[in-house]
Order: C-alpha cells, then sequence, then structure tokens
C-alpha cells in the first residue's frame, strides 16, 4: 500500500512539474516573442536611423565636393561617375561593401584641393607649362591638407586619395613618388578611374577619346602607372562604368550601391 501511495505522489509530482514546465516554456515562449517583436522594431529604428546619418555624411560630403563644380563646370559629373565607378571597380577587386561604402565617399573628394589653383591655371584652354603644371600638382597637397583626419576615419581615407591618386605604380607619379603597394588601395582604384574618364571627357585643351581607345591605353600603362591587378578589376567592369556617362548623376537611390541607401 504505501508502495503504491509512494508511486502515485511521484506521479502527481511529476504531473505537477510537468505543467510547471509546460506553464514556463509558454511564459518563455511569449516572451521570446516579445523580444523578437521588440527587437524587430529596434532593428527598424537603427536601419532608419543608419540610413539617415548616411544620407546626412553623403549630403556634407556632397556639398564640399561640390566645392570643385564652382570653378570648374566639367567636374561635377566628373565627380559623381569617380564615386560610382570607383565603387564598381572596387567590388571587383573583392572589397568588401563596407569598404566601398568608404570608396564612394572617399572618391567624390578626390580633386577638393583644385579649391587652392588659380583660374589662370585651372581654366587654362591649353597645354601647361612646367611652371604651370607644377601649381595644378599642388592640388593633391591642398586636398590633403583640408580633409586630413584621424587613422582610420572616413576622412583619413578621403586624405589619402586626394593625396595620392596621382601617384604612379611604377613609382613615378606625385607628390611622393610612391610605388606598388605603398600606395593605399582606394587611391590605386581612384587613379584608373579618374584617368578613364578624363580620356573620354572633352577638356579645353583636348577633345573626347573614344571607350576603345582610352581602355587600350589603360592595358598597355598596367603595371606603369597603374596596379595591374587594379587594372584587371576595373576591365571586368568597364563596360558598366561605360554606361555611367549616359545616367542621371544624382546621389539619392544610387543604383550601384544598394545596400548602401
Amino acid at each position: 500500500m504505501r508502495a503504491q501511495q509512494a508511486v502515485l505522489q511521484q506521479r502527481n509530482e511529476i504531473t505537477l512539474l510537468k505543467r510547471d514546465l509546460d506553464k514556463r516554456n509558454g511564459e518563455l515562449k511569449e516572451l521570446m516573442e516579445t523580444v523578437r517583436s521588440q527587437n524587430h522594431e529596434l532593428s527598424n529604428k537603427v536601419r532608419l536611423k543608419t540610413k539617415d546619418l548616411r544620407q546626412s555624411r553623403l549630403s556634407i560630403i556632397a556639398k564640399l565636393a561640390r566645392v570643385a563644380e564652382f570653378r570648374d563646370k566639367e567636374t561635377g559629373g566628373h565627380i559623381y561617375r569617380i564615386g560610382r565607378s570607383s565603387v564598381l571597380v572596387g567590388r571587383s577587386y573583392g572589397l568588401t561593401d563596407e569598404v566601398c561604402e568608404d570608396l564612394f565617399h572617399a572618391s567624390l573628394l578626390h580633386d577638393v584641393g583644385k579649391v587652392g589653383i588659380p583660374d589662370s591655371i585651372l581654366l587654362k584652354p591649353g597645354p601647361l607649362d612646367a611652371e604651370e603644371r607644377a601649381v595644378m600638382q599642388t592640388h593633391t597637397l591642398i586636398g590633403s591638407e583640408i580633409l586630413g583626419g584621424e587613422e582610420g576615419t572616413l576622412l583619413k581615407r578621403a586624405m589619402e586619395v586626394a593625396r595620392f591618386h596621382h601617384e604612379r605604380w611604377d613609382g613615378r607619379g606625385y607628390p611622393e613618388a610612391r610605388s606598388g603597394e605603398s600606395i593605399p588601395i582606394m587611391a590605386r582604384i581612384c587613379s584608373i578611374v579618374d584617368v578613364f574618364d578624363a580620356l573620354l571627357s572633352k577638356r579645353p585643351y583636348k577633345e573626347p577619346w573614344s571607350a576603345d581607345t582610352a581602355l587600350e591605353f589603360i592595358r598597355r600603362e598596367s603595371s606603369a602607372a597603374f596596379d595591374p591587378s587594379v587594372v584587371q578589376a576595373f576591365l571586368a567592369v568597364a563596360p558598366d562604368i561605360a554606361k555611367l556617362r549616359t545616367g542621371s548623376l544624382e546621389t539619392e537611390g544610387l543604383e550601384y550601391l544598394p545596400e548602401f541607401y
């Protein structure tokens, strides 16, 4: 009898424990659903805030980049094509989306130093002489002074692009005659797309080149002016880069940066 009572008591205890466990499981499920709902709401708020901050940052950078546009009417379209082209090459090269986002913003400011170049040189309707060319080359130093930032920041990367986008892979560029991988990767990417876009553009001192002629120049300068690995990444997306010349230059809703904006 006592044994049967003990078994019944154990069964009752197990039943009560199971009921209690079921109750706790239900409460936990309800709690997790609440947490998921709140996390979703919080995630949406964070995503919207991040988007707002990115848009604000882009707006500030775009306004800074447009300073050069007021001096040289050709640079407006050039600036945004360089930004988008750099992202296309960066992705082709294997850079992460996070790095490509900084690359886009930094490359918009590659020529900001031209605000310090006299109109008589910047807008001269013909080739520059040696003295004028030396003055023009200082736009890389002026840009880096304007954009100087702390290590690891966007402005630091923008400063590097502004300062080094006229360096050459073979060490015969300016302002520091850097060579190879001592040139920051963002500057190496910007260098190629900057030259390509300039070749395709009409300038006071030159007619536009054809796309085929410009591409042949880029190929020929591989391992001389340009990093050969970046040249390969560029050539892989060259048709898409060429399309940018016929598209909208608005920064909102960038079709090549869907993850960023």
